[in-house]
């Protein structure tokens, strides 16, 4: 017969009695039955409690799993704030440079031009000899600046005197004096001007007209202006 086991008592098959065990105490049959009834309701009892514990297990599962994904719309929730708030910037830096670059065009375009002239003509052998200086494009304005007047070079001999007009139309002995900004007595002229003490306005020309020249001889007419934009 076998070693007899520690968990439950040793029967004679024929018998149907238990059999004496040296150190062990003997069960009658109903004994057995309630022991084993009794080791039912632990295992039902630790299986229910194994059951409990895994279910709050898994409540605790859920609820981590609710936390997680409560702090995961709350960083979505944060990263879409940050996201927003980047854009926002974006956009104001975006209109901020806009507006740098549309003031920089119109500073531009308001900084006024040193711009040089040049011209000649052969006096005449009747009348006066009239030198187109050029004027502003339309919305400009010249403030002279520099006018020399004279012969071909500063040591050219060179008779005769000169008015200077800023007028929309040539010159002559009917224009008003008003138009009249400067008169040169004999050659060369060199003026200087400051500030706004000869302004040519959009459809006006600066004029300079030779008087009483030598016939044939060449007269020049050269200096620098500031063209700048008018605000309407």
């Amino acid at each position: 017969m076998p070693p007899p086991d520690d968990d439950l008592d040793v029967y004679d098959v024929r018998a149907m009695m238990p059999v004496p065990v040296p150190g062990r105490t003997l069960l009658t049959i109903d004994g057995r039955m309630q022991l084993v009834a009794d080791q039912l309701r632990h295992s039902r009892w630790e299986r229910d409690h194994q059951h409990g514990a895994t279910l709050d297990a898994l409540a605790d599962v859920d609820e981590r799993v609710r936390e997680l994904h409560a702090d995961r719309d709350r960083h979505f929730d944060l990263l879409a704030g940050v996201h927003l708030t980047l854009g926002r910037i974006g956009d104001a830096l975006g209109e901020l440079a806009r507006h740098r670059c549309e003031e920089r065009e119109e500073a531009e375009r308001h900084r006024p031009i040193d711009w040089p002239f040049a011209t000649n003509g052969v006096f005449p052998t009747t009348g006066n000899l009239a030198l187109n200086c050029g004027g502003p494009a339309q919305g400009r304005e010249w403030v002279l600046q520099r006018l020399v007047c004279g012969g071909l070079t500063y040591t050219t001999p060179a008779l005769g005197s000169a008015e200077v007009y800023s007028s929309g139309w040539i010159p002559s002995s009917t224009t008003p004096l008003s138009e009249c900004q400067d008169h040169a007595t004999q050659f060369p002229f060199v003026q200087r001007y400051v500030g706004r003490q000869v302004v040519i306005r959009s459809g006006e020309v600066l004029w300079v007209i030779v008087q009483n020249g030598t016939v044939g001889q060449t007269y020049t007419a050269q200096g620098t202006v500031l063209d700048s934009l008018v605000d309407p």
